[in-house]
């Protein structure tokens, strides 16, 4: 990932990032469009971490980037917003084969967008009796996963070799106390989802997709001993067009999208339950540097994902509308 947060944290820390990057790819050559030009969109990144962060404090980082050419969706955008207990992330990335290159060969590009978002916190348990102070306790809870994944393609050629065309995923990590799991780097069964689509057409889904999902969380704890909760999440959105991949121009328009959208969000779910002693406690207190209870869950208000608006506004469903009459034509 981005970022490691491990135990020893002193204070509640948010971060958030956003990173758009692009490639102009050779006209002919390389199916995969992993050869031309790199090229980073818009102001490249952007990073925002907040220290010391109070229970309403938010880190937020946001980009989007659209090709100033007339008669293109080339378009990628990412938002992210972290506060204690919740992450709030979106990103996006379109590519067309129009507008046509001066030798009137379609116009191949690669877009993809990174959203990063976690936070870290100290919390701690208090014992509703003086006496049970110390000891040790194992603690149940959760977290929420709301989103959803969509890759597509219109009016592609099949090409096996070419890989994926659109691609989405999401990948959360977490540490509560001594336990942990999942991995922003990597495909952590259990943490992930992914929507790939084909130049064909054809979507393979992994992980999970099928949304909203709650993730049980189970740690130990001694009471009146503060211990960290940190989440991490990471979402991408790829979309490329190659020379194998994208029709002649005179076939019509050719256009790979993909979405993330999970605005509507990534949380901590509060604690189901703190058994000790083989007992189950209650009237046990919840405190945290940042002031959020995590005894109750922390989902934020809703924020608008950037879907059809977006598509709207950058003029990719006029570019979709039209590849499809074609094909259908």
């Amino acid at each position: 990932g981005l970022f490691v947060f491990a135990a020893g944290a002193t204070a509640a820390t948010l971060d958030t990032s956003v990173s758009l990057t692009g490639k102009n790819c050779p006209a002919f050559g390389d199916a995969r469009c992993d050869g031309g030009t790199s090229f980073t969109t818009g102001p490249g990144s952007n990073f925002n971490r907040v220290n010391n962060a109070g229970s309403g404090a938010v880190s937020q980082s946001g980009l989007s980037y659209i090709d100033p050419r007339p008669g293109t969706a080339n378009s990628a955008n990412g938002s992210a917003a972290a506060g204690p207990g919740y992450l709030q992330l979106t990103a996006a990335a379109t590519v067309s084969s129009t507008p046509p290159l001066g030798n009137s060969s379609p116009n191949l590009q690669s877009l993809s967008s990174l959203v990063f978002g976690s936070f870290s916190d100290r919390v701690t348990i208090a014992a509703p009796t003086p006496a049970q102070q110390g000891m040790s306790a194992t603690v149940t809870a959760g977290l929420v996963i709301e989103g959803s994944l969509g890759a597509s393609t219109v009016n592609t050629n099949v090409d096996p070799t070419a890989g994926y065309v659109s691609a989405a995923n999401w990948r959360i990590a977490y540490l509560s106390a001594n336990a942990g799991g999942g991995s922003t780097a990597s495909f952590a069964p259990g943490f992930y989802g992914s929507n790939a689509v084909t130049s064909n057409g054809v979507a393979t889904l992994q992980g999970l997709t099928v949304l909203p999902t709650t993730i049980p969380v189970s740690f130990t704890i001694q009471f009146g001993v503060p211990f960290d909760i940190s989440l991490q999440a990471t979402l991408v959105a790829l979309a490329k067009l190659s020379s194998t991949t994208a029709k002649p121009l005179t076939d019509g328009v050719s256009v790979a999208s993909a979405n993330a959208a999970f605005g509507n969000t990534v949380f901590w779910n509060g604690i189901s339950s703190v058994v000790s002693g083989g007992q189950t406690i209650t009237g046990f207190t919840v405190t945290s540097e940042s002031g959020a209870n995590y005894a109750t869950a922390l989902k934020p208000q809703v924020v608008p994902a950037p879907s059809a608006v977006w598509l709207l506004a950058t003029g990719v469903l006029p570019l979709l509308a039209r590849a499809r009459r074609r094909k259908t034509g």
